[in-house]
């Protein structure tokens, strides 16, 4: 598919390339186990020859960060450098979720247009091109403008003759079909290969003309030419639609680069983890801001190149929806770090992004550019700690519903009702989300009109987000599940958190949202307690923990010993099986981590813990308890337990001890929690099955006090 979209010949099919002229050298990526070194490799082996000129790759690395200063973004620019070769990659397919747009070389999103979807899908009518509902969204975790630019994603394309044996056209009232060995090309898999033949095709002519073609002047010619479109925002479609006249004109300004360079500050939960920390090429804010809130960041520029008398460069906006102000122009002397004050003052509560624009001073022609974004996320009530969003989703839309999420936070509870229409709903924590044991795939299935729940236990604190894709004309194989109307809908985002103490009874105070029937479960545990110290080689440092058999839970808790700032990271491993697997992880870093296994394996499981620093010191505790299934007590509270209300119960006697060392356990869970999982199900059964951390408990103490 991808070489057919880049360079595909119409002379004896269908399927033509934008580039169709242009030659095409295929290099394998990988073998037959998916090796970050080979795709590393490969890319190093075809930059190297004299033969290629551009580089496209639909390959995601999905490194955590992934930013411009850390691995994947070192390796791809020094490539850059080296060799003056552009590299094409697909954003990724993330449905417009917030920084999850890869983070270097051209990352390269999607948009359809009317006549691309009337063609290829059809059943309903888009007013205009849009970014495709599937395409990632930026900016990048350091601020960066991304997606750099969007291409189509959507065409008739070559394809595996034994797969693909001619799809029905356009797909939601056929009116034909395709041959055989032919598919209607999808995502950013494609939409990177377009916009390698475009770059194809300027190279072609910027070489018969004599232009100069090098990374930096075609990625400024690219970028500034991008058309963009002016109902979705600037951290969803970066620089904006690829245009080859626009391109071709701005290749060909006699535009000097001054090498001018702009950095700002960053705040994201990865953040630290970035060899850039806090500082990158653009401003990204994902906490600090509400709405009437008003304050000034700084961006900083450098010009390293012209005259050593300053320059006054002009400074422009483009997407900003009046959150973002500056001056409109700076002087800039040689080799002078000189500050710009931008003043921000959001409005609503949604994600807020704008592009600044760097103009030469003789042409007027863009320069470069760097974006401004901030989060302002809809506040749970402080009474009820629920938040509410509603609205509708035009087809082939996203709507995004943001919240914070506060540190220590044992669960959240998400409810969706559709009122009307199909929709898929993607959950984005603020770290992670690609275990598929923790968001399972049918997360993202088509929901039809109905009510579904969810629930999260041990949620990663900051921002999270809810993407409600009107995708089902797109993306749905199922007829019956195709809509092409508009959507409406309603969310609602409980926090969950109980407080439990034990003293001469048992004291519960419910510090979230209401509880409809809270129960408290008492059972038997061990706790192992090791206390160790940092690696000084910087690796994250192993603490072995062994599961006895029928335990029903296994809780690992991590704390930073001594006056330390810094927190520390933990990793869980299920090695049972003789071959350690990942499990799952606390992040960001914290002097206090907390994962839970719901009925975990018996025998060998690894907890490995480190901080962002590479060479970090200091020591830390890792406490391991494990919950015994039998001699359990559930006891049920009368009534529900209301925000901000506590409770008491009495402790009565569990019996004998089973051991010496021997723990109670107190856990607080909610029994409708549960039933809901069950009688509005957001998940196929069999992936509810796998969920791990369920059911979440809400709270939870450990009683010694027995033993006196």
């Amino acid at each position: 598919m991808t070489a057919s979209v880049s360079a595909g010949s119409s002379n004896a099919g269908l399927a033509s390339g934008v580039a169709p002229n242009a030659r095409v050298l295929i290099v394998r990526g990988y073998g037959p186990e998916l090796r970050f070194s080979d795709f590393i490799e490969a890319n190093l082996k075809a930059a190297a020859r004299a033969d290629v000129d551009i580089l496209t790759t639909s390959f995601a690395t999905g490194l955590l960060p992934d930013t411009q200063s850390d691995f994947s973004g070192l390796f791809f620019n020094r490539l850059v450098q080296v060799y003056n070769k552009p590299i094409f990659k697909g954003a990724g397919n993330v449905e417009q979720a917030l920084t999850t747009a890869t983070g270097d070389t051209f990352a390269v999103g999607g948009s359809i247009s009317p006549a691309t979807f009337a063609a290829m899908y059809g059943g309903g009518q888009l007013p205009n091109t849009l970014v495709h509902p599937v395409s990632a969204a930026g900016p990048g975790l350091d601020g960066a403008i991304k997606p750099d630019f969007l291409a189509p994603m959507s065409r008739v394309s070559g394809a595996s003759c034994t797969t693909y044996g001619g799809s029905a056209l356009p797909r939601n009232q056929p009116t034909t079909r395709l041959s055989p060995c032919y598919q209607v090309s999808c995502c950013t898999s494609a939409s990177s290969p377009y916009a390698a033949g475009l770059a194809a095709l300027l190279i072609s002519a910027a070489k018969q003309e004599r232009i100069d073609y090098s990374v930096a002047n075609l990625g400024r010619a690219l970028r500034t030419s991008a058309r963009f479109i002016p109902d979705a925002p600037a951290y969803k479609q970066g620089n904006g639609l690829l245009d080859v006249e626009g391109a071709w004109h701005e290749l060909q300004q006699d535009v000097i680069n001054p090498r001018i360079t702009i950095t700002s500050v960053n705040q994201q939960p990865v953040s630290a983890y970035s060899e850039g920390r806090t500082t990158g090429p653009g401003l990204l804010e994902e906490e600090g801001w509400i709405v009437g809130s008003h304050g000034s960041r700084t961006f900083q520029l450098r010009r390293e190149a012209g005259p050593s008398e300053p320059i006054s460069y002009r400074l422009s906006w483009t997407g900003n929806d009046g959150t973002f102000s500056s001056a409109t122009s700076i002087l800039l002397p040689l080799n002078r770090t000189i500050p710009l004050a931008v003043s921000i003052s959001p409005t609503t509560e949604t994600v807020h992004s704008a592009i600044l624009n760097v103009h030469d001073p003789k042409t007027n022609a863009i320069l470069l550019r760097s974006m401004a974004t901030v989060v302002v996320p809809k506040r749970l009530d402080g009474s009820t700690h629920i938040a509410r969003f509603e609205g509708s989703v035009a087809l082939l839309h996203v709507a995004n519903a943001f919240w914070k999420v506060t540190p220590d936070t044992a669960a959240i509870s998400v409810e969706l009702k559709i009122k009307r229409g199909n929709l898929r709903a993607i959950i984005q924590p603020s770290v992670d989300s690609q275990y598929p044991h923790k968001f399972p795939a049918s997360l993202r299935r088509t929901l039809t009109p109905g009510a579904y729940h969810f629930q999260l236990p041990e949620p990663s604190p900051g921002i999270w987000s809810l993407n409600l894709a009107n995708d089902s004309a797109f993306r749905e194989e199922n007829r019956e599940l195709i809509s092409t109307g508009a959507a409406d809908y309603e969310v609602i985002v409980r926090q969950l958190d109980v407080s439990l103490t034990v003293s001469s009874s048992l004291l519960i105070r419910n510090n979230g949202a209401e509880l409809a029937e809270p129960q408290v479960k008492e059972s038997w545990g061990r706790v192992t307690t090791t206390k160790s110290r940092f690696s000084s080689n910087g690796l994250a440092k192993p603490i072995e923990i062994e599961v006895p058999g029928n335990s029903s839970a296994l809780i690992v808790n991590g704390e930073m010993l001594g006056d330390k700032t810094e927190g520390l990271d933990l990793y869980l491993y299920d090695c049972t099986t003789g071959e350690c697997f990942s499990h799952d992880f606390a992040l960001p870093s914290a002097h206090n981590q907390q994962l839970i296994v719901r009925n975990p394996y018996a025998g060998r499981w690894i907890a490995m813990v480190g901080t962002p620093s590479f060479l970090a010191s200091g020591s830390f505790q890792i406490e391991t308890i494990t919950v015994a299934a039998q001699g359990s007590r559930t006891t049920s509270l009368e009534g529900s337990l209301k925000p901000e209300k506590t409770r008491s119960i009495s402790l009565d006697p569990l019996g004998t001890p089973p051991t010496p060392d021997a723990v109670r356990v107190y856990e607080l869970f909610d029994e409708s929690l549960q039933r809901d999982l069950v009688h509005y199900p957001w998940l196929k059964k069999e992936d509810l099955q796998k969920l791990i951390g369920l059911p979440p408990a809400l709270g939870m103490a450990i009683d010694t006090s027995f033993k006196k």
